[in-house]
């Protein structure tokens, strides 16, 4: 009984995991133990391709507010309006075959849900029937020196967002434009993402897209509207930053779930001698890009690679 019950929960988190990130079932489930950050309504066909598969079937029991952080960022970030843009990113085909292919943890990862996401699934998977998540199994634990927002990166081939990424990846501004966000003569690399952090988060103004496809747009297209929403303000500072000789492969474009305001988010995670700091157009303030800061990221992007996120378990 102990056994059949272990591999209907096995294959359970396989179907999970490939609903996540397009795979097929059997490549994903090869992967357990682990989780990954998924939204916490999923839509079934009305006739699945996995009706074969009970086990796939998850508890329809509504689970809501069971979000939890480990270092609150709202001590740091005290009141005010709400930037933060609701994204609502439709999740429209992802082609078959996208399973996970590496981990940047041998720990074993444990599964969580994220509440509320406006973050929806591939578009292969008709409308039918709303079910719930399950809450976490295990509760995820302190973050490490290698963690981004608390989680660990689980390295994926696709996601539903790499049109968008793709567009802006390979852009840049020159570097006469870059500099006009840093003080003259500024050598010191911390200090000068500190100034472009706070300088960006002042000269362009949040503006929460209205079109209901989001685009993401160019550091060069923000800097002169002087407008964009929180993606476009992270993509601005990557690409200033780029500019002033921070290395691509040291900067990471993380959509996340924000649990205090229950909005999703973007922000860039900056690594440094080490390091990792959260730019954020909510805080002039770098903060640790290692802690959750009331995020929950779903998945981060920097150069050709691509993750989707998941806890270490104990």
């Amino acid at each position: 009984m102990e056994r059949e019950k272990f591999s209907k929960l096995a294959a359970t988190l396989g179907c999970l995991i490939a609903f996540a990130t397009g795979g097929s079932i059997n490549a994903a489930a090869q992967q357990l133990p682990l989780i990954v950050a998924l939204p916490s309504v999923i839509v079934l066909p009305s006739t699945p391709t996995l009706t074969d598969q009970a086990v796939c079937a998850v508890s329809s029991e509504a689970r809501d507010g069971e979000s939890q952080s480990v270092i609150s960022k709202g001590a740091i970030i005290a009141g005010g309006v709400s930037k933060l843009e609701q994204m609502r990113l439709a999740q429209q085909g992802v082609a078959a075959g996208s399973a996970v292919t590496s981990l940047e943890s041998t720990a074993p990862l444990v599964l969580a849900s994220t509440a509320s996401s406006g973050l929806g699934l591939t578009s292969c998977l008709q409308v039918s029937a709303k079910v719930d998540l399950p809450k976490s199994f295990v509760q995820p634990r302190m973050p490490g020196d290698n963690d981004i927002l608390g989680s660990q990166r689980i390295r994926i081939s696709k996601t539903t967002l790499d049109a968008k990424w793709d567009r802006v990846r390979n852009e840049g501004v020159s570097r006469r434009t870059a500099q006009r966000f840093i003080n003259r003569g500024t050598s010191d690399k911390l200090d000068l993402i500190d100034q472009v952090n706070s300088r960006i988060n002042r000269e362009i103004r949040f503006v929460e897209d209205a079109r209901s496809n989001d685009q993401w747009e160019t550091a060069s297209r923000t800097i002169r509207r002087k407008t964009g929403d929180c993606e476009d303000i992270a993509i601005a500072k990557m690409q200033v930053l780029s500019a002033l000789g921070i290395a691509k492969d040291k900067m990471t474009l993380t959509i996340a779930r924000d649990l205090v305001r229950g909005r999703d988010h973007s922000v860039l995670i900056v690594e440094l001698e080490g390091k990792r700091y959260l730019l954020d157009n909510e805080s002039d303030q770098l903060l640790d890009g290692r802690i959750a800061n009331d995020y929950r990221p779903i998945f981060s992007y920097s150069g050709t690679e691509k993750w989707i996120h998941g806890y270490t378990a104990g």
